[in-house]
């Protein structure tokens, strides 16, 4: 987290404080569900991620960061990946700019944290046995389709349905250092989040996978900023509890991109882990009350 603060201080990124609740959160959880609280007789949701509220922040007071507490109500057999956390929290940043301006600074900030993490907890990573490698810039950009083509994956490769943990896993065995894979269908827009860009059949997004089979530790996107894609996005079911979100997207916003890292999931990579419980103080592990 400190080195995080000072990376994007220096750059004029200013940190804001996420809600905690609200009436209407992102829902791009994947196959996750959202926890439901009961606020003075109405039902609001715990945020999941600070995604959807960003843009508009960025609008009103330029570039922003947040350490955002998120709950998700994951399956109980993603207990068995040992990376999925139901509360845990993510290093929210978005910045004016387009996809490629957030990967930039995704990869950077990225290796800008290991190289903090290798010169500050030199005798932490001895006792962890742990060695960490600054990664080279670029990162390693691979699309969507060919991380299904990659490696023989054979049945493992699920284009409708987005790529499995499997999948995920296999690749980042196989991989010698950081690298994204970008250009999800659109097909998977909803899973993804609301805000995702497209760009005709694809959308204008990321994810960070990191290797030796920690996986994803940051998704990511170029955001949607026209008002009428984005209510078309919104379920019926959802209307009337993201109406007030909606008002304020009126108004216009900036064109703008972003990403959220798991601080759990970097945490577990930087310190070679094999299970993200035993990288929270107080795990929140799915199905286990």
């Amino acid at each position: 987290m400190r080195s995080t603060r000072q990376f994007l201080e220096r750059r004029g990124f200013l940190e804001v404080l996420s809600p905690v609740f609200e009436p209407f959160t992102d829902t791009g959880v994947g196959d996750a569900g959202l926890f439901e609280i009961d606020y003075y007789g109405k039902t609001y949701k715990l945020m999941s991620a600070l995604t959807i509220h960003k843009p508009l922040l960025v609008t009103q007071l330029g570039n922003v960061f947040s350490f955002t507490p998120c709950s998700r109500k994951e399956p109980i057999d993603h207990r068995s990946t040992k990376r999925h956390l139901s509360q845990f929290y993510q290093i929210e940043v978005e910045l004016e700019g387009n996809c490629e301006k957030a990967m930039s600074l995704l990869e950077r900030l990225t290796r800008h944290i290991i190289n903090r993490i290798s010169l500050s907890c030199r005798e932490e990573l001895q006792l962890l046995e742990r060695k960490l490698t600054s990664p080279a810039l670029p990162f390693r950009r691979i699309t969507y389709h060919e991380a299904l083509e990659a490696q023989d994956l054979g049945t493992d490769a699920n284009p409708a349905g987005g790529i499995t943990w499997t999948v995920e896993e296999k690749l980042s065995r196989h991989m010698p250092a950081p690298f994204f894979i970008t250009r999800f269908p659109t097909s998977l827009s909803h899973e993804r989040g609301i805000l995702y860009k497209s760009d005709g059949d694809c959308l204008l997004d990321f994810d960070l996978i990191m290797p030796e089979g920690h996986g994803e530790v940051s998704s990511g996107s170029e955001r949607e900023t026209e008002y009428e894609r984005i209510a078309g996005k919104i379920r019926p079911d959802q209307m009337d509890s993201c109406r007030a979100y909606l008002d304020l997207l009126r108004s216009g916003l900036k064109k703008t991109s972003g990403f959220g890292i798991g601080v759990e999931r970097l945490t577990k990579y930087l310190c070679g882990l094999s299970d993200i419980s035993e990288a929270s103080f107080f795990p929140k592990i799915p199905g286990v009350a």
